[in-house]
C-alpha cells in the first residue's frame, strides 16, 4: 500500500513541476532571496494556483478514495494491495456523498489540529483513525 501511495506521490510532485514550467517558464529562476516577490508580480501566479489546486485537489481525492477503507482492510484480513485499493475504490463510489463528508471532516479536523503548534495531531490523528476502523467496518462485509 506504502508503494502505491508512494507512487501517486511522485507522479503528484512531477504534475507540479510540470504545472510551474508551463505557467512560469523553464528560463524563470530568480534568487531564493527573490522568489517570493518574483512569483507575486507574476501575472501567471494566479492562474498556476488554481489550476495547480484543482490537479491538487483531484490527487487527493485518488489518494483517499484508494486507502479510505484498503488500509484497515489490509491489516484486518488477509488480502493482495491490489484487491484492497479496488474495494477501497468500489466503496467510495457506491458512497459517494458519506465518503466526501468524511473527507472534508478529516480536512477541517487535520487543520484545526494544526493551529496550535501541531499539537492537535496527537489528538486528532487516534480519532481520525479509529473511526476509519469503524467506517471500514460497517462498509466492508
Amino acid at each position: 500500500m506504502g508503494a502505491a501511495l508512494l507512487l501517486l506521490h511522485l507522479f503528484w510532485v512531477r504534475i507540479a513541476g510540470l504545472l510551474f514550467a508551463v505557467f512560469f517558464g523553464l528560463g524563470f529562476s530568480p534568487a531564493i532571496e527573490t522568489l517570493p516577490m518574483a512569483l507575486l508580480r507574476s501575472d501567471q501566479l494566479l492562474p498556476f494556483l488554481i489550476v495547480g489546486t484543482g490537479f491538487g485537489f483531484a490527487l487527493a481525492c485518488v489518494a483517499f478514495a484508494m486507502s479510505v477503507v484498503a488500509i484497515p482492510m489490509i491489516v484486518d484480513r488477509d488480502i493482495s494491495v491490489v484487491e484492497a485499493i479496488v474495494t477501497s475504490f468500489r466503496v467510495t463510489l457506491l458512497n459517494w456523498r458519506a465518503m466526501a463528508l468524511w473527507a472534508g471532516l478529516i480536512v477541517v479536523f487535520t487543520a484545526m489540529a494544526l493551529v496550535p503548534f501541531f499539537l492537535g495531531l496527537a489528538l486528532v490523528l487516534p480519532l481520525v483513525g479509529h473511526a476509519t476502523w469503524h467506517a471500514y467496518r460497517d462498509l466492508v462485509r
